[in-house]
């Protein structure tokens, strides 16, 4: 992954969009805000209990170095629940977005969670999908896959896909696994009751049809690196990311 850095703002892009100049993504780290406490410094969720003002001057200050378009995101419930879109604004409860509207910068939050985007360079659509142990479970990767297929008449073959730093398989405890995952996850478990998501989405996206080389997963525990990332399995009360996807006018 590349790490960039302006006026004190830092994000990851992922080296499996660099060949597509048409482009803009990021995965925006904590730092360069105006949050403090538990939410120091760049907290971009509102959700977490963090006061309203700081979390819209941190917004503020990305979408002005970074130069984003419209915006827009959902209200994400840990399902399975993936909205088409065309424009910004809205009311949309759900954890996936896609679109081929240029100018549109899709949005998910995210602080453990899997915050993945997706590219489709030949039919020009884009994804954003917020997506936990809860989704993971759901496959809420298929419901993406599935829904461009059917809207935009993508082929799983032509995908590119990121996924965020997340909970890595050390930090991923789960001592109820056999109620709360599917016995196709047991597979992957790393030790006892920890298991490695990053390789459980990796499977999923990969019998979809979508080529493993053209899946780029972080390999970044949000909750072993405090510095650059917020944890709720580190700290409930906390802050959260944002990575975002957006297609600008060739």
């Amino acid at each position: 992954m590349k790490r960039k850095v302006k006026e004190g703002i830092v994000w990851l892009e992922f080296e499996v969009f660099q060949p597509f100049p048409e482009i803009q993504h990021a995965i925006i780290l904590r730092h360069g805000g105006v949050s403090q406490g538990s939410f120091s410094s760049l907290n971009l969720s509102r959700s977490g209990g963090d006061q309203l003002e700081p979390v819209l001057t941190n917004f503020a200050k990305v979408k002005t170095i970074l130069t984003l378009p419209e915006t827009l995101s959902a209200y994400q419930v840990h399902g399975n629940v993936v909205h088409t879109v065309s424009q910004a604004g809205g009311d949309l409860t759900g954890d996936g977005l896609i679109t081929v509207r240029p100018e549109l910068a899709l949005m998910v939050t995210h602080a453990d969670c899997q915050g993945t985007l997706f590219y489709d360079p030949r039919q020009r659509a884009i994804a954003a999908v917020h997506c936990g142990w809860r989704g993971s479970t759901l496959n809420i990767y298929a419901e993406t896959v599935q829904r461009m297929v059917k809207e935009f008449g993508t082929n799983p073959s032509d995908l590119r896909v990121g996924i965020s730093p997340s909970l890595g398989p050390f930090h991923a405890e789960f001592i109820h696994y056999r109620t709360e995952l599917p016995e196709s996850f047991w597979p992957f478990e790393s030790r006892p009751n920890h298991f490695d998501f990053w390789k459980i989405s990796e499977k999923q996206l990969t019998d979809l049809g979508i080529p493993l080389p053209q899946i780029e997963t972080a390999r970044l525990c949000t909750y072993a690196n405090p510095e650059d990332y917020y944890s709720y399995r580190r700290c409930k009360e906390r802050g959260g990311h944002i990575s975002l996807i957006a297609m600008r006018d060739r």
